[in-house]
């Protein structure tokens, strides 16, 4: 949003009797309209440290702080400029208020166009996006390579509208869902396709799911794709698992998503996710293995 051009337009909606009087107050309306405006834009934002780490894949925080600390002084400087201009309005010839509110105008636009919250934007923008996790019913987190059937299997479990593609990366963002059995309830959390590579090597897609195993991982449902029509091999997928089960230590639940193209046998289930009395029998191995 352009800043001068909002508080200029609230400015042109004050009256007065009287040319001074109207002087004064839209030097006032300048003033509060992009105060109230860079406070609003300033506000703490209330995020977990889970949610503070999975927006930092997308957000730069220090620029987010910078924003915030320019908007501030602005609002002192412009509070100090309004004071300033109020008493030269109120002693200056009545002829002449105009002239001063003109000037005081182009002060106020030369600090006003330096504040900028492209980045705070970004970030309310992003906030929106979070995943809402309850923390009443217990959480389990799905995990794979990409196209391995993550987002599928999140589908047929929970009746989530999520996307489902044959192509890598379809889920950018952490999806959820709530699996029911009877009144059981269970929070499956869907992560972006993870690939079998170093920290260092992997994109921001990537980094928002190593972030909820860093967050979420106790409970880990892998999904493996025996058949290798994912385009990763099953040595990848399984040294990806093992490197997940290296650095955060979660108890797996081993899902072979495409039982109908090849099994597996060290998977804890084997499934059809196209194939409701598969994903129906799924559900429930699932529940037990919660509760266990």
């Amino acid at each position: 949003m352009d800043l001068v051009d909002y508080s200029f337009r609230k400015a042109s909606k004050v009256t007065a009797r009287t040319r001074q009087e109207l002087a004064l107050k839209k030097v006032f309306a300048v003033r509060d309209a992009a105060r109230s405006y860079i406070e609003k834009q300033t506000e703490p934002y209330e995020l977990s440290e889970f949610e503070v780490a999975l927006l930092s894949t997308s957000i730069d925080f220090g620029k987010v702080r910078r924003e915030a600390a320019h908007g501030r002084t602005s609002v002192r400087v412009l509070r100090r400029l309004a004071d300033e201009y109020e008493i030269m309005i109120k002693h200056a010839p009545k002829m002449e208020a105009a002239a001063r509110l003109r000037s005081f105008y182009g002060r106020a636009a030369s600090v006003l166009k330096r504040v900028a919250f492209s980045e705070t934007e970004k970030l309310r923008e992003e906030e929106k996006k979070l995943p809402r996790l309850r923390k009443d019913i217990p959480a389990v987190l799905i995990v794979g390579c990409p196209n391995v059937g993550k987002s599928q299997l999140l589908k047929q479990l929970t009746g989530s509208g999520v996307m489902v593609a044959p192509y890598p990366f379809t889920t950018k963002q952490i999806l959820v869902g709530v699996a029911r059995n009877g009144h059981d309830e269970v929070q499956l959390i869907d992560t972006p396709g993870l690939l079998d590579r170093p920290a260092d090597k992997r994109n921001k897609i990537e980094a928002r799911a190593i972030t909820a195993l860093k967050f979420l991982s106790s409970r880990v449902l892998f999904v493996l794709d025996a058949s290798e029509t994912c385009g990763y091999t099953l040595d990848e997928q399984l040294h990806l698992l093992d490197g997940i089960k290296e650095e955060f230590n979660p108890r797996v639940f081993l899902v072979n998503a495409k039982a109908d193209l090849a099994s597996h046998d060290k998977a804890d289930f084997q499934a059809n996710l196209l194939d409701r009395d598969d994903c129906e029998k799924l559900r429930r191995a699932l529940f037990g293995w919660v509760a266990h």
